[in-house]
């Protein structure tokens, strides 16, 4: 059961995806990068095994589900998963703490639509909105985690793992447009998590991925009301403070 020759399946996005396929590139393994537009999504969705994506199919035909599973064993056959109980269960609760930040933020737009969905999401980001909520708490855990551990950051453990390209995947997903109503400068209240997102999007290896994604057709797709290739511009921008 090995990595190389692997396909990820998921959507033209960041959000759950992106921390695998930034995981996979660093650690140079081949890979096929299948990104699956909405309208195909349909026809697809009942072939997953839970009805969801990402989906992690091996070269030996195993198939792996579930976003943070998936996350988890790429982190440790690419060395970026803590070997340690106690760092491996920081990360597993720094990724869940991610994931919140996305999906505290599109149930606050459940049912919603133009400018209400956008004003509800927008107060959502502000001091005490939900999604600025979930954020404090991200924030707070690279604040106990760098007390405890002693070392200066960036990172959650002192060195990169996959809960620091999953905190970079979400939030900037929160922040690429995606999402009516979130504005990228809320993100700079959180200096912890600015500081992580600012140190992934600089690895000199993942500027030259992003330089030559950025050519890829997916980045015609329009997701979510906007097209692909604007959201990873905007969630690249907010990560590096150009915007």
């Amino acid at each position: 059961m090995s990595l190389p020759n692997c396909k990820l399946i998921y959507f033209p996005v960041s959000s759950r995806g992106e921390a695998v396929r930034l995981a996979l590139h660093l650690a140079d393994i081949p890979f096929e990068d299948k990104r699956v537009g909405f309208a195909e999504w349909g026809a697809l969705k009942p072939t997953t095994p839970w009805g969801s994506l990402p989906v992690l199919e091996l070269a030996d035909g195993t198939v792996v589900g579930q976003s943070r599973a998936i996350t988890r064993f790429v982190g440790r056959r690419t060395n970026l998963y803590p070997s340690d109980d106690l760092l491996a269960a920081l990360a597993d609760e720094c990724m869940d703490g991610a994931d919140d930040v996305m999906s505290v933020t599109m149930r606050e737009g459940l049912g919603l639509s133009g400018a209400e969905k956008a004003q509800k999401r927008q107060l959502a980001c502000q001091p005490g909105g939900a999604t600025f909520v979930a954020c404090q708490r991200v924030e707070a855990l690279y604040e106990r985690a760098a007390r405890r551990l002693g070392h200066q950051g960036p990172y959650l453990t002192g060195e990169l793992t996959v809960a620091d390209l999953y905190v970079f995947a979400c939030t900037g997903h929160t922040v690429s447009g995606f999402f009516d109503g979130v504005e990228p400068g809320f993100i700079t209240a959180f200096p912890l998590v600015q500081a992580v997102r600012k140190a992934v999007a600089t690895i000199p290896k993942l500027v030259a991925y992003y330089e030559a994604e950025a050519s890829k057709p997916y980045n015609e797709l329009n997701i979510g009301g906007t097209l692909t290739g604007v959201q990873y511009q905007k969630l690249l921008a907010s990560s590096r403070d150009e915007t």
